[in-house]
């Protein structure tokens, strides 16, 4: 063995060992240290292949490879599973919360907690879905794990090229916070201008990109990976690039489309209003080419009652629009009150929408039902389980009044929290009075 390999296998063996956990050097830092020692010795530095393949020879456990992206933008190479001299764990190890606080760059801001077991940093994407900005939720734990999250997805290690890299050290908190800030988030693949909105199953997002003032419809798969790798030109993920529009989803030319809707404009007025339901379906399509399957459907119930002499108890709304109306009451009341007093267009009266509203008999207490359908929804979109509570409390007149349910008569304005507390307090009190109720508790998960 000639004198730089003897050399290198010397400065190998007395300058580094095998981590008893994932602990990453990067390969310009492991190689620096060994160069400047032969500058030091007078010795030639054997080239970097030469060194990684006696490195790993002579510490088996080492693993090369390369994870994620530096500051500047390029992909770094690593030695997994080693430690030096000249970079000890001593030195370099995270062994709080407060060092990895430490390392955050500026433009992450840490997510206040009560939990002192994890830390959360959020840096805003400079995208908006919907009208809603959507920022990065990356997390560290005590035992060294980290997790990221965009919006209510959870973002594999594997995407950003980080698989195994644990938030032991300096090298590798520095490296997992400059391959988030970098990595871009999959904006779904672009609707064409040629498809029909109101035809297509999955649900088309408007995302916006502020940076760039850029607006585009797009849909995504559900397998979406949530970010982009970083080889990619696009800003759509592989999973959502496989999307594919059929011929059904197609419209004609605008031209042609125009003809289409003006053959319907010159039928006589009987005519039109003796067109079925999937004819006015079409004919709307062809005049609002980008109009969403419920817009379609209340420009058609707007036709059919409008050209209605029947009394409006007659209407029949479909469910989607009941939805939609019933959350516009829900939120004023008297902004809805005028808008139907406009007639401007033909709304559900307010009676309908309270007897939608009031189908669930609601009574004190903790509602199973309610839980249960809340906790299949969240399941069936796959949305995180925690949540908080929020209190609300409204001062009411003390009065009693009767209501009619079916063939009884119920009592409504006296003390009721529910059979579990009625319960309770007559445990507690040996007594069965009931006194007349001041205030309105009400308990809202979110």
């Amino acid at each position: 063995m000639d004198a730089p390999k003897n050399h290198l296998v010397q400065w190998i063996q007395s300058n580094t060992a095998e981590a008893s956990w994932q602990f990453c050097l990067t390969k310009e830092e492991v190689y620096g240290a060994y160069a400047r020692r032969c500058e030091q010795d007078g010795i030639q530095a054997v080239n970097r292949n030469e060194f990684s393949k006696m490195l790993i020879k002579l510490l088996p456990a080492v693993q090369s490879g390369r994870a994620g992206i530096s500051a500047n933008g390029k992909r770094i190479s690593i030695f997994k599973n080693i430690q030096t001299v000249v970079n000890t764990p001593k030195q370099n190890t995270v062994s709080c919360l407060a060092d990895i606080v430490k390392l955050s760059p500026p433009q992450f801001f840490i997510i206040p907690r009560k939990d002192d077991q994890e830390v959360q940093f959020g840096l805003m994407s400079g995208m908006k879905v919907n009208g809603f900005e959507i920022f990065k939720k990356l997390c560290f734990t005590q035992d060294h794990a980290w997790s990221l999250h965009v919006g209510d997805m959870e973002i594999c290690p594997d995407n950003l090229g980080l698989h195994g890299i644990t938030a032991c050290d300096n090298n590798a908190v520095t490296l997992i916070f400059n391959t988030v800030s970098k990595a871009s988030l999959c904006s779904g693949k672009t609707v064409p201008a040629n498809i029909v909105h109101g035809s297509i199953k999955r649900r088309i997002d408007t995302w916006v990109n502020t940076v760039d003032n850029v607006t585009k419809q797009s849909v995504r798969r559900k397998s979406c990976e949530g970010i982009v790798q970083f080889s990619s030109t696009s800003d759509t993920c592989s999973h959502c690039m496989n999307i594919r529009f059929t011929d059904k989803d197609s419209i004609p030319s605008a031209t042609a489309s125009q003809d289409e809707a003006k053959s319907y404009l010159t039928l006589s007025d009987d005519a039109i209003k003796n067109l079925d339901e999937k004819s006015l379906n079409e004919l709307f399509l062809k005049l609002f080419p980008l109009a969403s399957a419920d817009t379609i459907t209340f420009l058609r119930l707007q036709q059919k009652f409008m050209s209605s002499t029947k009394h409006p108890r007659s209407h029949r709304w479909e469910s989607g629009i009941i939805q939609q109306m019933l959350s516009l009451w829900c939120r004023s009341p008297k902004a809805y009150q005028q808008l139907r007093s406009s007639n401007i267009v033909v709304l559900p009266s307010e009676s309908v929408l309270r007897m939608y509203k009031n189908c669930m008999e609601q009574q004190p207490g903790i509602h199973n039902i309610s839980c249960q359908w809340m906790y299949s929804e969240a399941k069936a979109r796959g949305c995180d389980m925690t949540g908080g509570i929020v209190l609300d409390e409204v001062k009411i007149q003390e009065d009693l009044s009767l209501e009619m349910r079916g063939a009884n008569i119920q009592i409504t304005g006296m003390v009721n929290m529910g059979p579990l507390a009625d319960s309770m307090r007559i445990l507690n009190t040996h007594s069965r009075d009931v006194t007349l109720a001041t205030h309105i508790l009400q308990f809202i998960f979110l």
